[in-house]
């Protein structure tokens, strides 16, 4: 997997999406409108890792169940649990 991170304007992904989403698949696109990234384009799979690696690190070794580690962490993340 490349490590690079992709720095486009909204417009150039608007005008090439297909092109994005294939490169979206192996590297993350930040999408950038007035000077501001507005949208971050990550792998599906790298974006799956980070989540159950952030959950794994809610559990607090209190013998927690995973459920309430998730519940934990959504709530944090999102303001509401599962």
């Amino acid at each position: 997997m490349k490590n690079k991170i992709m720095c486009i304007t909204a417009t150039e992904f608007k005008s090439n999406l297909g092109k994005y989403l294939e490169l979206g698949e192996t590297r993350e696109i930040l999408i950038m409108k007035n000077g501001r990234v507005k949208t971050r384009l990550v792998p599906a799979s790298i974006d799956v890792d980070r989540v159950l690696d952030e959950i794994a690190g809610c559990a607090k070794g209190d013998g927690s169940s995973l459920e309430e580690a998730k519940s934990d962490y959504f709530n944090k993340k999102y303001g509401y649990p599962l």
